[in-house]
C-alpha cells in the first residue's frame, strides 16, 4: 500500500501539535513531489522532516523520514516499513513527530565495546 504522502505528513503535523510542539504554531512550508516520492514539512526556525517513499527490492514499500534540526549538521532517519494493507500510519506519523521532538539527542551512537574503543585507540595513535 502506497502512502500518501500529503497525508502522512498532515498526521506527523498533527502529532507534533498533539505532544505540545511549540514549533507548530510558527509558519511552515509543505512541499510534495509525488512523481519522486518526496514529500517536506520545513519549520520557521530552519529545521524540517523530509520523507521519500520508495519500493524495496523485494517490492515492500519503505518510507524514509529525514530528520533535521536548525544548526545540527546532518539527519537522523527514521524508517517506516507497512508490512499489511492496514497498517496504522497514525502510529507511524506519531513515531516520527515523537523522534523529531526528542530532537537531535535522538542521534547519539551507540555505546562501543571495549574491544572496538581499544583498536580506535589503537588506530589513532598510529596516525
Amino acid at each position: 500500500m502506497a502512502p500518501r504522502l500529503l497525508s502522512l505528513l498532515s498526521k506527523i503535523e498533527t502529532a507534533l501539535t498533539e505532544q505540545g510542539a511549540s514549533i507548530v504554531a510558527r509558519p511552515m512550508q509543505r512541499s510534495v513531489s509525488y512523481h519522486k516520492g518526496l514529500a517536506r514539512l520545513a519549520f520557521a526556525d530552519g529545521g524540517a522532516i523530509a520523507l521519500q517513499s520508495f519500493s524495496l527490492a523485494d517490492g515492500q514499500i519503505c518510507v524514509k523520514a529525514a530528520l533535521s534540526w536548525a544548526g545540527r549538521e546532518g539527519q537522523v532517519i527514521h524508517a517506516i516499513y507497512p508490512h499489511s494493507e492496514t497498517h496504522d500510519w497514525a502510529a507511524s506519523a506519531e513515531g516520527v513527530a515523537l523522534a523529531w521532538m526528542s530532537g537531535p539527542a535522538s542521534a547519539l551512537p551507540l555505546p562501543q565495546s571495549n574491544a572496538v574503543s581499544a583498536s580506535l585507540d589503537r588506530l589513532a595513535s598510529v596516525g
